[in-house]
């Protein structure tokens, strides 16, 4: 039914290095809901201390390939008079029609 549609996915991810040792390997499950096309729930199910074993290969072995994490948010507390609505960017309300 196109208004509640379940998806499913079940992968398997590798690398290998350039001597063709295998140096990751990791499985995934991806869960879904759409309604008329659009994502309206999403999970993904992973070893996640896998993803972060070849996040160190990959800073040890190929730093060119990493990302930097980005930089914090400004922690500092709201000047005075400021509404949280100032601080923050419009967001459009869920509703269940869509």
């Amino acid at each position: 039914m196109p208004w509640n549609t379940t998806v499913c996915v079940r992968g398997h991810d590798f690398l290998c290095d350039d001597d063709g040792k295998l140096v990751y390997e990791n499985r995934y499950v991806i869960w879904g809901r759409l309604a008329w096309g659009r994502m309206k729930e999403l999970e993904v199910y992973e070893d996640t201390h896998k993803a972060n074993q070849l996040d160190a290969y990959l800073a040890e072995h190929r730093p060119e390939l990493v990302t930097p994490e980005p930089a914090r948010p400004d922690r500092s507390p709201r000047r005075r008079g400021a509404r949280a609505a100032d601080s923050i960017a419009p967001r459009r309300r869920a509703t269940g029609r869509g």
